[in-house]
């Protein structure tokens, strides 16, 4: 049911805003660009057999009380950053601004203030959140552990400006690292979008769902490539969350 005569719309960009975006990105040649990206592809494949191979039947049961240090093994250079910008960023910022647009539907009252963007590359979910509600978000926290990612993330930020972006993210390499005093209030929205697939096995990646869900105060977005194995992975984290919350119920 469509509430409030909501209509989800995307970015308007005009073909110079287009233009004079691309030539702020970097001065790589284009063939170069291809290159990285396709040798970005096959470092994801290679992930994406390794995890298909793992044992997956007994993830490991969590007895802590906060986020662990997190177990990703995607590390970018300055130059495969500047790459995965060029190739990666729009698409992904597309599917996260679409979910957002979904979900501003849906639930018309939820106006995200604390936002927890986990492996959060660029920063393109809060560029959307800034988009579907713009000017409620008040605080943000970027969790990103590739150092190359984070500059490139800081550079883009700069040229963004205030007006594009007033919220500047609180840039950290690990869950473990949020600030006690952010820690102890739980995050409006949560997003991990593109990463579940980069952890070392599926027992992992669980562990880290649940880590998320921990911090999540009212709405937890998972995002993952629309190939079997990111299916499979988006599903297995949506059985975490709701065997955790069945376990709970059965408790209490």
């Amino acid at each position: 049911v469509l509430k409030n005569n909501y209509r989800s719309q995307g970015p308007k960009f005009s073909k110079k805003d287009a233009e004079a975006r691309s030539s702020r990105l970097t001065e790589l040649d284009i063939a170069m660009i291809h290159q990285l990206s396709r040798e970005h592809s096959f470092r994801m494949k290679k992930l994406e057999n390794s995890f298909e191979a793992s044992d997956a039947s007994s993830p490991r049961k969590s007895k802590r009380s906060g986020p662990q240090q997190d177990s990703l093994l995607l590390e970018y250079s300055p130059i495969q950053a500047a790459a995965y910008a060029a190739s990666r960023v729009p698409p992904i910022y597309g599917a996260i601004h679409k979910v957002f647009a979904e979900l501003s539907m849906r639930l018309p009252t939820f106006q995200p203030k604390r936002v927890l963007d986990f492996g959060s590359g660029l920063g393109p979910t809060f560029w959307a959140a800034q988009e579907i509600w713009p000017g409620r978000m008040k605080e943000a926290t970027a969790v990103e552990q590739s150092k190359a990612m984070t500059e490139l993330a800081d550079d883009v930020a700069v040229r963004l400006g205030r007006v594009e972006m007033p919220v500047i993210p609180l840039r950290l390499p690990f869950l473990s690292s949020i600030p006690k005093e952010r820690f102890k209030q739980h995050y409006d929205l949560v997003v991990a979008s593109y990463v579940l697939g980069e952890f070392l096995d599926e027992a992992q990646m669980v562990e880290r769902v649940h880590d998320l869900w921990f911090l999540t105060g009212d709405v937890l977005v998972l995002v993952g490539p629309g190939t079997p194995s990111g299916f499979r992975g988006l599903m297995k984290a949506r059985e975490a969350v709701l065997k955790r919350e069945s376990d709970k119920a059965e408790k209490a």
